[in-house]
């Protein structure tokens, strides 16, 4: 029955990429249209209608798209940067899921699970990262989750990390 459920949802989430991406094209929208279009939308979201023009052969689209999103990552970081000057960024950051707050921090090098854990930031990048992790951590908290999770710690020259949670550090291999 959950089954049914799950795929009969998948199947209509599907669909609605399918018209959403056949509109796009009929519309002949401009990557800056396009862009207006899904801007609000958070990035998993736009990244499964980038799939969905690629896999149904709309390889012009899916390149429009795809410049759509890389502008909403530069626009995203450049009002980040000026919601800090500007003190305003808990309310930036409220529209913004968990997910696109921890892509944001990767957008701007302020986070890898690739780099030594110490990266060498300067004030103002530590402050961001401090400002956006402390906004991560009350989504935390609100979905009723008391454990930091998230940020995976890769220990250079080995080929394991670990993930904190709570005060634990949990050992993970690298699949290389």
């Amino acid at each position: 029955m959950m089954n049914n459920i799950q795929d009969d949802y998948k199947d209509k989430i599907a669909s609605s990429l399918e018209v959403m991406v056949n509109c796009f094209e009929r519309m002949d929208l401009t990557a800056e249209q396009i862009m207006d279009q899904i801007s609000d939308m958070p990035r998993i979201l736009r990244n499964k209608i980038l799939v969905t023009a690629s896999l149904s052969g709309k390889k012009e689209l899916a390149e429009k798209i795809g410049t759509a999103n890389e502008m909403i990552k530069l626009k995203n970081i450049e009002k980040f940067k000026e919601s800090v000057v500007n003190d305003t960024h808990s309310q930036f950051l409220s529209n913004m899921t968990w997910n696109d707050k921890a892509l944001l921090l990767m957008d701007m090098g302020l986070f890898s699970a690739i780099l030594p854990r110490d990266l060498e930031l300067s004030e103002e990048e530590q402050k961001s990262r401090d400002i956006v992790k402390k906004s991560m951590d009350k989504d935390i908290e609100k979905m009723g989750l008391n454990q930091d999770i998230g940020i995976a710690h890769h220990v250079q020259g080995r080929d394991d990390f670990s993930i904190k949670t709570g005060s634990q550090y949990i050992l993970r291999k690298i699949k290389k």
